[in-house]
């Protein structure tokens, strides 16, 4: 009788430790939970570092470069820069004839890829057509894809990560009358 009584009270002990780390994991969960939803809480506060837009690219000869570029307020960084920006937009309607002479001012051959775009292969920016250090060439051809977001990239060899990363990239956004007859909203929406 002795020996039932133990057990059974070594049992109890057991459930009772059981449901008291149960209950403590509960505690500590929702706990934890208010904890994590104060510090991830996003509340109404002046942006210290507004996202800057680069402007819209509408000349047809580009100078691309090195230069400074002021990415935090006080901090300025090497960057790739397209007609003295890094990663400047371009904006062309569909049938035109799309021409942009690039003017390689870097000490690297230089090729720019179209992507997405249906371009002539001359036109498409492969390594072996890149533009030597100090010479220009003229990327010219009709647009013939609806409207859509495309972009452009450096399409140098070897060097398109560190390029791409340092601003030799853009969006190439082209309209076309089908998009126009939508009336989508337009301007600081996109």
């Amino acid at each position: 009788m002795q020996q039932n009584h133990s057990k059974r009270q070594s049992m109890l002990m057991k459930r009772r430790s059981f449901v008291k780390g149960v209950a403590a994991s509960a505690v500590l969960s929702l706990t934890s939970s208010i904890s994590a939803q104060r510090l991830w809480a996003v509340t109404d506060h002046d942006v210290p570092h507004p996202l800057r837009f680069p402007p819209n690219y509408d000349g047809s000869e580009v100078a691309v470069g090195l230069g400074l570029s002021s990415i935090w307020n006080d901090v300025s960084t090497e960057t790739y820069r397209f007609g003295g920006y890094p990663g400047v937009t371009i904006r062309r309607n569909t049938g035109e004839t799309h021409s942009l002479v690039a003017n390689n001012l870097l000490t690297t051959p230089l090729a720019i890829h179209w992507h997405g775009l249906d371009v002539p292969s001359v036109m498409d920016g492969h390594p072996m057509d890149a533009i030597p250090m100090g010479q220009k060439k003229e990327y010219r051809f009709q647009l013939k894809n609806r409207a859509g977001t495309y972009f452009y990239h450096s399409h140098s060899h070897e060097r398109v990560g560190r390029e791409v990363n340092r601003g030799l990239i853009g969006l190439f956004i082209v309209s076309d009358a089908e998009e126009q007859a939508l009336n989508l909203p337009s301007g600081a929406r996109d």
